[in-house]
């Protein structure tokens, strides 16, 4: 056998195996958040949707993120808080499911698909 081609055979094995890894890493980039507990970050998602909103919430349910076959996050049992002196609450629900474009996310804009409320109780 000559140099060359044993050259050749171990190139070919070494960019398998690169490409394995690699591809396996991707996978688990995709799949991994849908396998966290993102639960434990409700408090820093209510202090975000107090700062950017103006409104207090409450997540009264569990919180979910996947990002097959589309980014979306799912969040049970959510309340709006009223401002003080009106109705107890704006708005509950018992799921509200927020999917997001791909291709912006990665280019780091959030651009809303669907935003899809189950049984949601609005009082204005």
């Amino acid at each position: 056998m000559s140099g060359s081609l044993l050259h050749g055979d171990i190139m070919k094995r070494s960019f398998s195996i690169a490409l394995g890894i690699f591809v396996l890493l991707f996978a688990g980039l995709l799949i991994g958040p849908s396998f966290m507990d993102w639960n434990k970050y409700k408090p820093q998602i209510v202090e975000q949707a107090k700062v950017l909103g103006g409104y207090d919430i409450a997540i009264n349910g569990d919180i979910n993120l996947s990002l097959l076959p589309s980014p979306q996050l799912k969040l049970e049992g959510l309340t709006v808080q009223a401002p003080r002196g009106s109705a107890p609450n704006l708005l509950t629900m018992k799921q509200a499911n927020v999917s997001v474009a791909l291709f912006p996310l990665l280019s780091g804009n959030i651009a809303v698909d669907t935003v899809r409320l189950v049984n949601p109780d609005i009082q204005l």
